[in-house]
């Protein structure tokens, strides 16, 4: 290493250290972060469609499907589609396909990569019904089934209510789900900038 291309005090170092650090986070606001959901729920039904469309073409014997759990793969479908798509993107690249569209972003705090234990906990929040319909549809017991019907509702409806609270409670541009995992939302570059 060249000694003429070390920094030469302290000062050097921290100017170097503050050009690696994020930038200013320009948080999203809900309008943004529901067209992208719109947008991730149009590419998810597209998805379970192909995959219905292969079921079906592949023939219905090949995965031992009898009439009355056929709604109950549907729903399997769309649940692991929707995961995958969610939990999974965001994991992977920090975005979904709706958030990409979109120039959006989840990023902790201060700006850096979550953790996959809060985007977990991020995904469980904004979707609790979805790990019911998941196991409810990958079981379908019989009787047991309504258990997780059941609870896929309740589930369901305390999503709707932490919407509603998100929209009359919440600081502007963050969740619930923002709140309890320390992310966010926010754009890849600045709002501003692309309407200049």
């Amino acid at each position: 290493k060249d000694p003429d291309k070390r920094p030469q005090d302290m000062r050097e170092v921290a100017r170097m250290l503050e050009a690696c650090m994020p930038g200013e986070l320009h948080p999203a606001g809900l309008f943004a972060r529901a067209v992208a959901l719109a947008i991730d729920a149009v590419v998810t039904f597209m998805a379970v469609a192909l995959t219905s469309i292969a079921t079906v073409m592949i023939g219905q014997e090949a995965f031992h499907v009898v009439e009355p759990a056929e709604a109950s793969y549907g729903a399997l479908f769309l649940a692991v589609w929707w995961t995958l798509g969610q939990l999974g993107c965001e994991w992977r690249w920090g975005q979904t396909v709706g958030k990409w569209l979109m120039q959006l972003r989840v990023v902790d705090d201060r700006g850096g990569r979550p953790t996959f234990r809060a985007l977990l906990l991020r995904y469980l929040i904004r979707f609790p019904a979805v790990p019911f319909w998941l196991v409810g549809g990958a079981l379908r017991l019989g009787e047991v089934t309504w258990y997780f019907d059941g609870l896929g509702v309740l589930a369901l409806v305390a999503g709707v209510l932490a919407w509603l609270w998100t929209a009359f409670r919440a600081p502007p541009g963050r969740t619930l789900s923002d709140l309890l995992t320390h992310t966010r939302v926010a754009y890849l570059i600045s709002p501003e900038r692309t309407r200049a």
